[in-house]
């Protein structure tokens, strides 16, 4: 039989029943109009109980005529092997721990002491760094340097970008999260425009999180670690360690 006709089928086996079920709720009502008042609301209790049955088979019906979907034509076929490889672009670089793009066609490369080279699409790599600030950034330890890079949304218009270091001062380790701007010359950055914006102390060398990113909310999103040494500052709310910010 075609599924058309089982569902025809189905219909009328339901039909049926709700003709049999309203036959005998029209003979309920008949022989037990003359009771008192006090029996109507068992009566309407059983009336709807009886109304819930029929919902119930009439479903059932539906959904039992109701063809099963075809699966999606995605599901078919064999599975394909990916096969990835890696493969050298750029060379000569001295810790790099970072690549971020600023979407016209370079890669802004962080070298963990404190230097951003641009490299090209060829993998060739500038010979003058964007921006040289070793002099102000701690690398001494495994888990400290430069750290993160962000651009402004509108950097093609004021040419800000950002930084997180670690700075090393008066023998106190910090958070440094600064602004800086580029040059008339778009492939060098101008070291004496940096505008620190939030020095956080970092009671121990490891566990300083590093990267920064531009929300589509327009904020700038900092992630600041722990404070390292298996501490459990994330969970005390008087500190921003552990935590992420946004300004």
């Amino acid at each position: 039989m075609t599924e058309d006709g089982q569902a025809v089928q189905l219909l009328a086996l339901a039909l049926e029943e709700i003709t049999i079920h309203q036959t005998q709720i029209e003979l309920f009502m008949k022989t037990n109009q003359e009771h008192d008042s006090k029996t109507r609301p068992a009566r309407r209790l059983l009336v709807l109980m009886v109304l819930l049955l029929l919902f119930v088979v009439v479903a059932s019906t539906f959904a039992a005529a109701t063809p099963p979907q075809e699966s999606s034509p995605l599901d078919a076929g064999p599975e394909v092997a990916l096969e990835l490889s890696l493969a050298p672009f750029a060379s000569g670089l001295d810790q790099p721990i970072g690549i971020v793009s600023n979407l016209d066609q370079r890669l802004f490369i962080l070298e963990r002491k404190g230097v951003i080279r641009i490299a090209r699409n060829d993998g060739t790599v500038d010979p003058t760094p964007f921006l040289d600030i070793t002099g102000r950034v701690d690398s001494s330890a495994s888990e400290t340097g430069l750290l993160g890079l962000s651009f402004h949304p509108q950097y093609f218009n004021n040419g800000y970008f950002y930084l997180n270091y670690t700075n090393l001062t008066d023998n106190v380790r910090r958070t440094r999260i600064s602004r800086f701007q580029v040059t008339a010359d778009p492939d060098v950055a101008d070291a004496g425009s940096e505008e620190i914006l939030l020095t956080v102390v970092q009671p121990r060398s490891n566990h300083n999180a590093g990267h920064i990113l531009f929300g589509p909310d327009g904020y700038l999103y900092i992630p600041l670690g722990d404070g390292g040494s298996g501490g459990a500052l994330a969970q005390d709310p008087t500190t921003v360690l552990g935590k992420v910010l946004r300004i």
